[in-house]
């Protein structure tokens, strides 16, 4: 008698932790769900700062490329004043000297603010940067993008595996069978362990 009672007590014992794992293993759940809520709300803004950077950069690189065209046409037309100024000096008036004189300057300049440094706005460098930079900031948020991706498919995985072991536990509870008990504790356990090393570890 005192056995059937001592077996009595402890099963209930048993399945009263059976029932609080359950309740523990269905708030873990619904905070995995929440978590997994705010990083696919974060992976929605990550998108679209990736799409930003990349058009940004895209437009800098056209502006380069308009760019070179100048530097190319300046160029040419640098050379053909020289060649003009060199070929037909004997033949220029002192006024088309000059003019032809001012207009290579013009040019030249132009084409000096082209090639100067990086501080220089609309230098080739500048916008080669610019360009450069916000490239740069398209793969980072690339590479966060793929990060929260990943975090997301963890919470959700975890999650589902705290939903069975709740399932499980509580059926157990309900029938009192303890193998079911069992398996609720492995597969909420493995959620659990993953919970806190994402917890511990955030990507």
């Amino acid at each position: 008698m005192v056995d059937s009672h001592e077996s009595h007590h402890k099963l209930t014992k048993f399945f009263l932790v059976v029932s609080i794992f359950a309740i523990s293993t269905s708030v873990l759940a619904i905070y995995g769900t929440i978590m997994a809520s705010e990083h696919s709300s974060k992976k929605g803004d990550l998108q679209a700062t990736s799409i930003s950077h990349l058009t940004r950069s895209q437009d800098w690189w056209n502006d380069y490329q308009a760019h070179k065209v100048r530097e190319k046409m300046y160029q040419i037309q640098i050379d053909n004043l020289n060649n003009t100024l060199q070929q037909q000096t004997y033949q220029l008036t002192n006024h088309d000297k000059i003019l032809y004189k001012n207009t290579l300057l013009k040019y030249q300049h132009s084409l000096d603010d082209l090639h100067a440094n990086k501080t220089v706005k609309d230098s080739l460098a500048n916008l080669s940067g610019l360009a450069t930079s916000e490239e740069n900031l398209y793969y980072d948020s690339l590479k966060e993008f793929s990060n929260s991706s990943n975090t997301i498919e963890t919470y959700d995985m975890l999650t589902i595996l705290l939903i069975i072991g709740s399932g499980l536990t509580g059926l157990s509870e309900i029938t009192k069978n303890k193998l079911l008990a069992y398996a609720g504790f492995v597969s909420g356990g493995l959620g659990i362990m993953i919970l806190i090393i994402i917890t511990v570890n955030p990507t």
